[in-house]
């Protein structure tokens, strides 16, 4: 009976982490571009306006291809930390998944904040990847990410070929199209738990197998 319940956990707990691991929608390249306006001393701005392109869902989120949009609506600034630039936006940027040509939000929109970039290279062809939470605020996909208000996480590839050099030190303006994107949603707490245990139970007997 013992071995029959740590099996059954074992398989929810690899069954919920596979979900994970394969729920997720994907962006395509972008039609239009971000563009990193630098002083040179660890200070930028950003400026995305409207980008679109083409995504589709797979796991709970199957769905697709469909129109994507990101759409900025006030000012976006970066704080070089040594590390990797914080952002802070004065207004949420406007996502929008679902629809063929433009974008009608039947499948999931949502209010995206940029939390960082991280400049990959420092010469020469690098990409850039900016991290994003988005809060969830409708469409037929949003019981996947949890819900409405749930939060999600959004990371993208922007292709920065114009910019040969350290963005926090190089002052001027360059520009390039998000490349890829994905967007996941966040485990709730109660599922990190059950594959938390699950693991644990599983790191306990194959050690008791080898002792």
């Amino acid at each position: 009976m013992r071995k029959l319940a740590l099996l059954a956990v074992l398989v929810l707990a690899i069954g919920v982490a596979s979900g994970f691991a394969q729920t997720q929608i994907t962006l395509g390249p972008s039609s239009g571009n971000i563009t990193f306006t630098s002083n040179g001393s660890g200070s930028a701005t950003v400026s995305l306006g409207t980008l679109t392109g083409t995504a589709f869902g797979t796991g709970a989120a199957a769905s697709g291809p469909a129109a994507y949009s990101l759409t900025q609506s006030g000012n976006i600034n970066m704080t070089y930390n040594g590390t990797f630039w914080d952002i802070t936006q004065d207004n949420p940027i406007s996502f929008c998944y679902g629809g063929s040509g433009s974008c009608d939000g039947s499948l999931l929109t949502g209010d995206l904040q940029l939390v960082s970039f991280f400049q990959t290279g420092k010469s020469g062809t690098f990409n850039g990847n900016l991290e994003a939470n988005l809060t969830i605020t409708g469409g037929s996909l949003a019981g996947v990410f949890g819900g409405i208000g749930h939060a999600a996480m959004l990371s993208f590839t922007v292709d920065l070929a114009s910019l040969n050099g350290d963005l926090s030190t190089t002052e001027g303006s360059f520009s390039g199209p998000i490349s890829a994107g994905e967007l996941k949603p966040v485990p709730e707490p109660a599922t990190l738990g059950m594959l938390g245990t699950g693991l644990m139970l599983l790191g306990g007997a194959i050690r008791r197998r080898l002792l």
